[in-house]
């Protein structure tokens, strides 16, 4: 059965504003407003009454992050009623300006701004109106669906890595693989695309150096440079290549970018040191 693999960019480092009130992750040169959060949120058992509504939730997430409804795409809120008594009611908003996706979790009862996430997405605009007309939930989603059933939360985890994984038999169902570490555990998850169910996950205690996952917060270099040395090693402008992706990803706690390209029917594969920048190898391979 043969598998295509649509690589999805993402993780704590391709965050372009990750905020529980610490301030923003940003991997690009750009600057992009901080999102807000903030304390007080709900508790016990709530009814729908005590909501306060999806436009104001709306409402909510768009004057955080400095955008007007009709500026924005791909706008969609979800009401999320934990079953779990001692988590809140919140609201998912998610939209996208540009090519910055925003996703929200919104005090059901409140309006208290509980999380507030700002990544950085090649194509976010084409991405998101697929995903849409295929009816499948968003990167965002799967990767939050992943850290609630770990107990964890963004800023607990490093080596984010989301990745659509599409039968093209049609045998299987279409998922997300989420990957991503909490100290010296590496979590893998199954999420069906379509429906947010956990297909599988798996839980494995690694021998990682976390001094050098730490250098995510400080050391890495952000996805614009790695980009560009693969680009400039290659003899090429971004404009004379097609199907540009960069993907952070890490082996043994060393991080590395994953950087791909075509340029006609030649592909062209490299690894670069994330904390450095030094190419550690490529290869080029024609594409029949």
């Amino acid at each position: 059965m043969k598998k295509t693999m649509l690589f999805v960019l993402s993780s704590a480092v391709l965050t372009a504003a990750l905020l529980t009130g610490c301030g923003s992750a940003n991997m690009t040169d750009e600057v992009y407003p901080q999102i807000g959060s903030a304390a007080g949120a709900s508790t016990g058992t709530q009814t729908a009454a005590d909501y306060i509504g999806e436009d104001e939730a709306k409402r909510i997430a768009l004057e955080d992050a400095r955008q007007k409804e009709d500026a924005v795409t791909n706008l969609a809120v979800t009401l999320d009623e934990d079953t779990d008594d001692n988590d809140p009611a919140v609201y998912d908003v998610e939209f996208i300006a540009g090519n910055t996706e925003y996703d929200y979790e919104i005090d059901a009862v409140t309006g208290e701004i509980l999380t507030g996430d700002a990544e950085t997405v090649e194509n976010a605009q084409n991405a998101a109106a697929d995903q849409t007309a295929a009816g499948q939930i968003s990167e965002s989603k799967a990767k939050k669906i992943a850290l609630k059933d770990a107990g964890l939360k963004s800023s607990e985890v490093s080596g984010m890595r989301v990745v659509l994984d599409v039968d093209d038999d049609g045998t299987d169902p279409t998922v997300y693989d989420v990957e991503f570490y909490a100290g010296n555990t590496e979590y893998d998850y199954e999420i069906d695309a379509a429906t947010g169910e956990i297909l599988s996950r798996d839980r494995d205690a690694e021998h990682i150096d976390t001094s050098a996952m730490n250098q995510t917060n400080t050391d890495v270099i952000s996805e614009s440079k790695a980009k560009q040395a693969a680009l400039k090693h290659a003899g090429f402008q971004e404009a004379e290549v097609t199907g540009l992706k960069v993907e952070l990803d890490q082996d043994n706690g060393i991080y590395e970018y994953e950087v791909e390209f075509h340029v006609g029917a030649q592909e062209y594969s490299y690894e670069i040191n994330a904390v450095n920048g030094e190419i550690i190898s490529y290869e080029t391979d024609y594409d029949d």
